[in-house]
Formats: C-alpha cells, sequence, structure tokens
C-alpha cells in the first residue's frame, strides 16, 4: 500500500481522500463504530469524520448500521464498511471455477475451445453476474483470474500456458477491461493460493510457501507478506525439478504430481504401464482413492508406493525451505480431497522432512484444497480494489 509522507502538501482534496482511507480502513478492521470512537482512535476531527463518513455513505463504501449505546450510555449512530454494491470476480481457469468475494457461490464452467477466449471469459462472467448472482455487469469492478502455467502479471498475459495453448500471449486482462471498465488482474494460479493459505493461518505468518499438489505441482512463496514472483514470473515452479527414474527411463522428467502417483500405483500393481494413460484427473483419481482406501485398510503394496511418493515431496520441500525459511508451508490442490490422505501421505511428509533437515516449520493441508488458488484470487480482486480506492493507510508504530 501507498503511505502518507512528509513531503506531500495535503491539499482539501488529497486531505478528504485520506481521511476517507483511514476511516474506511478502520471500520473494515474494527467493524460497526460510531464517529466519536473512530475520532478518537485515529486521532482526526470528529468534523472531519463526520464529513469522511458521509462521502463514504455516498459512495456506497459505508452504511449507518444502527443506533446504540456509546460508552457515555447515549444512543448514537454506528457504521460500518460494505461493498454489497460491487463485484469482485475471481476466477480459476485450471479447474474452471468462478466465484465473487464475499459470495457463497461457486460455479463450474466449461471453456468452449473453439471461441476467442475474450468472448469464452465474457459469457462466462456475464452469466456467473446474471444468472448466479442476479446483478448487473455494471457492479463488477475488479477480476482476477488464476491461470496455471508462466504468468506475467505485469504485462497481463500467460507467457507460458500448460492446458489451453490459445492462452499464451492473449492480451486478456485488455480485453476484459475493455469490456467491463474495471481492473483486471492474472496471476499463477499457487501464487494466489498462498493469500488464501495465510488468511486460514489467521494471518500469524509472513514468511509462507502454498505448495499445490494435483494434477501438476508447484508453489506459491509469501515473503514478508508479499507474493513473490521472481524475476522471470517462475518462483516456486518446483514442477520443473526431474524425479529420479529408479532405473525407469518411462519417468525421466516427471515430476511428482498424482498423475505420476496414479502411474507408480498401476506398475506396481499390474506391471508394465504406459505414463500417457495419466494424462487426465478421470483416468488417475479414481486409481488413486482406489489404493488410499485399500492402504487405509491394510494394503502393503498401496501403502508402500504412498510412502515413496510421500518422501518424494519431503525432497522437493527440502529444496525450498533451506532458501526461504518459511513460517509454514501449506500444501493445497487435489491431494487434500483424497480419502485418508492426511493420516496417509501428510504425517508421512512431515515425518521424512523432519529427518532430513532440523526445522520447526509447520507442514499442513490447507481447508481449500483444489479452491484455494480461486479464494486466493477473490482476496487479491478485493486487494487491488481496495488499494484504488482507499490508498491511504494509518502507520503503526511502536514509538510512544
Amino acid at each position: 500500500m501507498d503511505y502518507i509522507t512528509m513531503h506531500q502538501t495535503a491539499t482539501p482534496n488529497l486531505q478528504s481522500v485520506i481521511n476517507q482511507s483511514l476511516v474506511f480502513h478502520y471500520l473494515k478492521e474494527h467493524g460497526s463504530s460510531y464517529r466519536a470512537q473512530i475520532s478518537l482512535d485515529l486521532n482526526i476531527s470528529l468534523p472531519a469524520v463526520g464529513r469522511a463518513l458521509d462521502e463514504l455513505v455516498e459512495k456506497k463504501f459505508v452504511i449507518p448500521s444502527e443506533y446504540k449505546m456509546n460508552t457515555q450510555k447515549r444512543r448514537v449512530q454506528f457504521y460500518e464498511s460494505s461493498l454489497d454494491d460491487f463485484i469482485l470476480i475471481s476466477i480459476d481457469a485450471y479447474n474452471n471455477l468462478i466465484t465473487a468475494d464475499k459470495s457463497n457461490s461457486i460455479i463450474k464452467f466449461d471453456m468452449n475451445a473453439d471461441a476467442d477466449i475474450g468472448e469464452s471469459f465474457t459469457a462466462i462472467i456475464d452469466d456467473f453476474v446474471i444468472n448466479t448472482l442476479h446483478k448487473s455487469t455494471n457492479m463488477i469492478k475488479a477480476i482476477c483470474i488464476a491461470f496455471p502455467g508462466i504468468v506475467n502479471p505485469d504485462k497481463g498475459v500467460v507467457e507460458k500456458a500448460i492446458y489451453h495453448p490459445q492462452f499464451e500471449n492473449y492480451p486478456i486482462v485488455k480485453v476484459l477491461e475493455g469490456k467491463y471498465s474495471c481492473t483486471v488482474f492474472i496471476d499463477n494460479v499457487v501464487k494466489l493460493a498462498v493469500l488464501q493459505n495465510k488468511a486460514e493461518l489467521g494471518d500469524k505468518y509472513s514468511n509462507i510457501v502454498a505448495m499445490d499438489i494435483g494434477m501438476e505441482i508447484g508453489a506459491g512463496i509469501m515473503i514478508n507478506g508479499s507474493v513473490y514472483r521472481g524475476e522471470n514470473y517462475i518462483a516456486g515452479e518446483i514442477g520443473f525439478y526431474a524425479d529420479t527414474s529408479n532405473g525407469s527411463k518411462k519417468l525421466n522428467g516427471h515430476s511428482s504430481t498424482l498423475r505420476k502417483l496414479a502411474y507408480m500405483l498401476k506398475e506396481e500393481e499390474n506391471g508394465n504401464v504406459d505414463f500417457n494413460e495419466f494424462r487426465c484427473r478421470e483416468k488417475c483419481i479414481p486409481v488413486i482413492d482406489e489404493a488410499f482406501r485399500a492402504a487405509y485398510n491394510g494394503n502393503i503394496k498401496a501403502a508402500a508406493v504412498i510412502d515413496q511418493f510421500a518422501e518424494e515431496i519431503s525432497l522437493l520441500i527440502n529444496k525450498i525451505d533451506p532458501l526461504l525459511n518459511p513460517a509454514a508451508i501449506v500444501i493445497s490442490g487435489e491431494i487434500c480431497t483424497i480419502p485418508y490422505s492426511e493420516e496417509l501421505f501428510l504425517k508421512k511428509v512431515v515425518e521424512k522432512y523432519h529427518k532430513l533437515r532440523f526445522s520447526n516449520v509447520s507442514i499442513c493441508f490447507s481447508p481449500s484444497g483444489p479452491i484455494a488458488g480461486l479464494l486466493g484470487g477473490a482476496k487479491m480482486a478485493e486487494d487491488i480494489f481496495m488499494k484504488q480506492q482507499f490508498p491511504y493507510v494509518m502507520i503503526e508504530t511502536d514509538d510512544k
């Protein structure tokens, strides 16, 4: 966020923007409050707080809530922040999901492979806003799209797509900003997931690694509270690490994804198996589900393969942790939805990793699992919108 600096000249217009920013952020953090309380806590005059509240109510960022007793036992008007008149969209182009900030609706959509990309996303967004939210598309103020692959958020393009080659270098940000007259932001799906993971951990940590284990594998990195993307936007792309082949040339170049786990399980069961059979979820997930259930019920062979997979993941984590020394590592993705995966997989990863190196880092599953990127995108959409509307915050200091 931007901060108020001493060399700025506080013109009446700038001072109004500053006061509105401070009052809105105060209400967002503290909840329903009254004028005198806000004035005292922010050290802003009561008339200035009153003007800021009136302007925020007119812009529909704040609503008068109710009259209640204040600390002086007087009935006064309380106010609270509200974003009910604004739609902040999040789209996961990997799992084909769409939602809106503060919405309980998560909708699965189908991408029209033959249609123009911009037209496809426009149809998806229009349908969600009009037919699911029952609102007008004029209310859309920010859109965040999570893509798999190498994403350049500064240029607003996917530089290297994984599943959808047509996404590469398509000016999706420019197209959607022209359509909806709002801010559009894109990023890698796992880099957005780390925002959701931070919230799931109670915002206690500012250095986090988010690891997504699904049909692909990647990591999102947060350093000092900010998402780290790297010089070429590939920071955390651990999928580029090749696994050891254990003498089988068929495994060369394949990283520790669920498709590899499905292959390993089937090879253990049937012998010679073609890796190319496990290119899609529909082939992989049933194999993995069945194996985890079997391992839970005592199948030694299935348990051994799962143990080997946990070993590979612990080694991948070991390539990240020594360099970043995060406070927490959060595993999300489809692995979180597999039956008994916390007991058979996560606990094994933690045990094996702590044997590799002395570390107190917390390793846990994300409660959001495969939708962490979607929910993180919703947080990014709100954050971008809020920074545009209310760029100033009160600087916290330890000085007395």
